[in-house]
């Protein structure tokens, strides 16, 4: 149990620390702060999920929510705990005031062992803030400045351990998750963007983007959400709906059982990037529901996105 009360709480070394030894000994932190502090979104993200809340909202009256679902909390056998499921946030209208985010899911897997990880992070915040990020590191405040070589050979060092670091920009920010694997290393990046702009982005310029990206990056998956009426990289509780997909490209490591020429043959299907990267980018009409047919189509392992739609821990 961690206790915080400052107006914004971040991901501090001190709760990185936790958070590890929790994860090591099979248990969970449970943050609680007042219903008046917002969470940086590197510290959001790495609290979202599991089987217990993690972010418990106290309120001057005594009772507690859930930070994400808002859900009723009480206090049982040592630990906070639900005691109503209210489901999974409803999916957002393009409608909600001004402002605005995007937020890109990038998923690969590395097989070569020159491979240098955070490209697809320096990609698209080069593409959609002119600039490449600033900084990185294990913790809030970050303390390296923004180089892939450096960020890649701390993953090397820390192997077969993974590695969660925080990335940090003109208005962007996000975590990248680098996870060693027998044969590959996995690499999840989730960005989002602060910017009225990139939420009003065409279809055609988000898939160029995936393009751009495809060229120089092996795209497991790529998916860009939009949420409208959310600004600032910090987040109230309950502060953030589950946002409307506009575009996803997939490669063939998300799809091992299914061939090019499959792949292709879904709607909205279009192929990108070299073609010996066999990547594909679909429209997605529907929102959520063309992700769920695109996936099932592809007969894809999308745990991620999975979670994203349902309120898990990467996504909103």
């Amino acid at each position: 149990m961690v206790h915080q009360s400052w107006p914004v709480a971040s991901l501090h070394h001190g709760l990185v620390d936790a958070l590890v030894v929790a994860e090591r000994e099979g248990r969970a932190v449970q943050l609680v702060t007042p219903a008046t502090t917002h969470l940086t979104l590197p510290l959001w993200l790495a609290l979202r999920g599991g089987p217990t809340p993690t972010w418990v909202v106290s309120s001057p009256d005594g009772t507690c929510r859930d930070g994400y679902s808002s859900a009723p909390l009480r206090w049982q056998d040592g630990a906070f705990e639900p005691y109503a499921d209210t489901g999974p946030p409803p999916e957002a209208s393009d409608e909600r005031g001004t402002g605005g985010q995007l937020w890109i899911l990038i998923e690969a897997v590395h097989e070569r062992p020159t491979a240098v990880f955070g490209v697809g992070a320096e990609v698209v915040c080069r593409a959609l803030t002119g600039q490449r990020p600033a900084g990185w590191g294990p913790a809030e405040p970050v303390s390296e400045r923004w180089r892939t070589r450096d960020l890649t050979d701390f993953a090397i060092q820390r192997a077969p351990h993974p590695s969660v670091l925080v990335v940090v920009g003109e208005r962007c920010a996000g975590l990248i998750e680098i996870t060693p694997t027998e044969h590959a290393v996995a690499e999840s990046t989730l960005l989002a963007i602060d910017d009225p702009g990139p939420t009003t982005m065409p279809p055609d310029r988000l898939r160029d983007l995936a393009d751009t990206l495809a060229v120089q990056h092996p795209i497991g998956i790529f998916c860009a959400v939009v949420h409208r009426g959310q600004s600032g990289l910090s987040y109230p509780p309950g502060g953030i709906r589950l946002g409307r997909p506009r575009g996803l490209a997939a490669g063939p490591a998300a799809r091992p059982d299914v061939s090019l020429t499959e792949a292709l043959a879904l709607p909205g299907a279009q192929p990108i990037g070299p073609p010996h990267r066999e990547t594909v980018w679909y429209d997605l009409a529907d929102g959520w529901d063309s992700v769920t047919a695109v996936a099932d189509g592809l007969r894809a392992d999308t745990p991620m996105l999975d979670a994203w739609r349902q309120g898990g821990r990467h996504g909103p």
